[in-house]
């Protein structure tokens, strides 16, 4: 081979070598160039989701705190509701206890040569009806201490009717009088059980509460 032809041959080696070069460099330039959009379009998209997140986050935020002033009004709704339903319960309650309140008994002699037993007292300006009447010995725990009522028993009889505004006295009975040998405020309290004008049942413990029957 002359070195003419090896030369030519060379030359056309190498012209074909840079233009695979070339080639190589454009196509890398134009992957560079697709990468590099992909790239800032993921980041165009994350910016976006950025921007909706923080959005979300403040929703989510702004509908917490309304969330939390909701139950704060629910809760002091509920407490506003509670205290008006216990203010009438209350007042119902009064106005059930207001005749029985002026209903009381004690253990008494009315005059120094009468017997011993319960005075009966009606201060309501209406009837008390099926009055029962109960002596209890008082049961000292220790000499001038706490107490306990023991139930004696009463008449078997009941006040039909006690008018308002009047006392009923009824004596002690003898098997009760006779159960211990001293008889006086010391040694009995009484009892009563009656039904107001309304119907609703009581009693008048041995220590003065009023307690409801029914």
């Amino acid at each position: 081979m002359s070195v003419d032809l090896s030369g030519e041959m060379t030359a056309i080696a190498t012209a074909v070598l840079a233009v695979f070069a070339i080639v190589t460099a454009v196509f890398a330039i134009l992957a560079f160039r697709k990468q590099s959009q992909e790239i800032s379009e993921q980041a165009e998209m994350l910016r976006v989701q950025s921007e909706r997140l923080d959005v979300y986050r403040g929703q989510v935020d702004e509908q917490r705190e309304m969330n939390a002033k909701y139950r704060e009004s629910l809760d002091l709704q509920a407490r506003e509701i509670r205290a008006s339903l216990e203010q009438r319960e209350r007042a119902a309650d009064e106005e059930r206890r207001n005749q029985a309140a002026r209903v009381t008994a004690w253990f008494a002699q009315p005059a120094p040569e009468d017997p011993w037993g319960a005075i009966i007292r009606n201060a309501s300006d209406l009837p008390i009806l099926d009055v029962r009447t109960f002596f209890n010995y008082i049961a000292e725990k220790w000499q001038g201490g706490d107490w306990e009522p023991v139930m004696r028993g009463g008449p078997v009889e009941k006040i039909r009717v006690l008018p308002p505004q009047q006392d009923r006295f009824i004596e002690i009975p003898a098997q009760v009088r006779n159960m211990i040998k001293e008889c006086d405020d010391s040694v009995y309290a009484v009892s009563i059980e009656f039904t107001d004008a309304d119907g609703n049942r009581w009693e008048r413990d041995p220590r003065g509460a009023l307690v409801p029957r029914s």
